[in-house]
């Protein structure tokens, strides 16, 4: 089994080590993909894979299990609701095309983890990963190249 959270189309990231935790696996405002792909041994498509995901937002709708369909995937729209207040990320510059941004962010870190429905014994240890729930963002700066 593989999974991966994506971050949120068209979403300007907020790099690596400005932020606390320093690295956010999937960074979102109002959306992110959950992708589960599950294969036997020789890599072919699992049906009927179980997955059972959990988001540290209290009540989520998107925590619970999952099962892969015949091509041995699922695929689910994670939404999140606006958050208010955060904590204040460091200024990032981001080099465009019109131009250079500067721009200010407030995120809530969180976090999630998923792991393969099997028995004891050969399920795989549920990794945790970060996730930045961006609260607001802001152009603080913009000048051309």
């Amino acid at each position: 089994m593989r999974y991966d959270l994506h971050h949120e189309e068209g979403f300007r990231l907020i790099p690596y080590g400005f932020t606390t935790p320093a690295f956010l696996a999937t960074q979102a405002l109002t959306e992110a993909m959950l992708e589960v792909t599950f294969t036997d041994s020789k890599a072919f498509p699992l049906e009927g894979g179980v997955f059972d995901f959990e988001l540290n937002i209290k009540h989520h709708q998107a925590n619970g299990k999952y099962t892969s369909d015949s091509s041995g995937k699922i695929m689910h729209r994670v939404t999140f609701k606006r958050c208010e207040g955060g904590s204040l990320a460091d200024n990032f510059t981001h080099l465009s095309e019109n131009g250079r941004e500067t721009w200010s962010t407030r995120y809530e870190p969180k976090q999630y983890w998923a792991r393969n429905v099997l028995p004891e014994q050969l399920a795989d240890k549920p990794h945790v990963y970060n996730l930045g729930l961006i609260c607001n963002r802001w152009l603080i700066n913009w000048s051309r190249s």
